[in-house]
C-alpha cells in the first residue's frame, strides 16, 4: 500500500494526502490504479476488447509499475 501510495503521488506533498484519504476510504482503488494505470482507466469498457488487447494492457501496467520500482 505505502509504494502504490507514494507512486501515485508522484513527490507531490498534497497528492500524497490525497492518496492515503482515497487508500482509508478504499485501499483497492489505490492498488488498482499505481499497479494497473491504463487498465483501470478502461475497466468499463475492458470485456468488449479481445483478449490479446486486455493482455497487452496488462503487460504493459506491468512494465511501467516495474519501471518505477527500479527507477533510481
Amino acid at each position: 500500500m505505502r509504494l502504490a501510495v507514494l507512486k501515485l503521488a508522484n513527490r507531490d506533498l498534497d497528492s500524497l494526502k490525497s492518496y492515503v484519504r482515497m487508500a482509508a476510504e478504499d485501499y483497492r482503488d489505490v492498488l488498482a490504479y499505481a499497479e494497473y494505470p491504463l487498465y483501470s482507466k478502461k475497466v468499463f469498457g475492458i470485456d468488449n476488447l479481445p483478449e490479446e488487447s486486455r493482455n497487452q494492457i496488462i503487460e504493459e501496467d506491468w512494465k511501467q509499475y516495474q519501471t518505477w520500482l527500479n527507477a533510481e
